[in-house]
């Protein structure tokens, strides 16, 4: 009788465990799988980001985003758009994998292969090759961290190339 309601004890207590079923090729079949997804986030002023995937598969707290599409406005009306070619999601924060690209419309640009974003902080970041562009300019680096909401960008190891029109229009290098 005694082990019998020890063992009732321990089982009240202890978390639930779920079973990770696998597909014939021995991948984790998903929780919830979806197709053409879109996410929307809103604000008082109205859609604030839009977020496309053409596949999401849920594991657990983790999102597998791929062919990823995301829109942002910011409080000041900056359009901003990041592709990739697949994304996690966990804990606010996407790690952007490979093939990503973010473009602001004032000629604000980013590209590297591994972008990761903060949702919290609103940083980007990246401790990979990175492409750094505003308008005409260029920089390539080896890590950064960009601060989206102060338009700061801290980078280790760059090498640039400015460019710049004077008066007359003509192009400096």
């Amino acid at each position: 009788m005694i082990l019998f309601v020890a063992m009732m004890v321990f089982l009240i207590f202890k978390e639930p465990y779920t079973l990770k079923v696998v597909n014939a090729q021995g991948e984790i079949i998903p929780d919830v799988e979806l197709f053409n997804a879109q996410n929307y986030q809103f604000k008082e002023s109205g859609i604030d980001s839009i977020v496309h995937s053409k596949r999401l598969a849920r594991y657990g707290d983790t999102d597998k985003l791929y062919e990823i599409e995301a829109f942002h406005k910011d409080k000041e009306g900056l359009h901003s758009t990041l592709v990739s070619d697949e994304a996690i999601l966990k804990d606010k924060v996407i790690d952007f994998l490979t093939n990503s690209h973010f473009r602001r419309d004032d000629g604000i640009g980013l590209d590297g292969e591994f972008i990761r974003y903060d949702m919290r902080q609103k940083t980007l970041s990246s401790e990979k090759a990175f492409i750094f562009l505003q308008k005409q300019s260029k920089t390539h680096g080896v890590s950064f961290v960009y601060d989206m909401k102060e338009g700061v960008l801290h980078a280790n190891s760059i090498q640039s190339t400015i460019q710049f029109e004077e008066e007359t229009g003509k192009k400096k290098r």
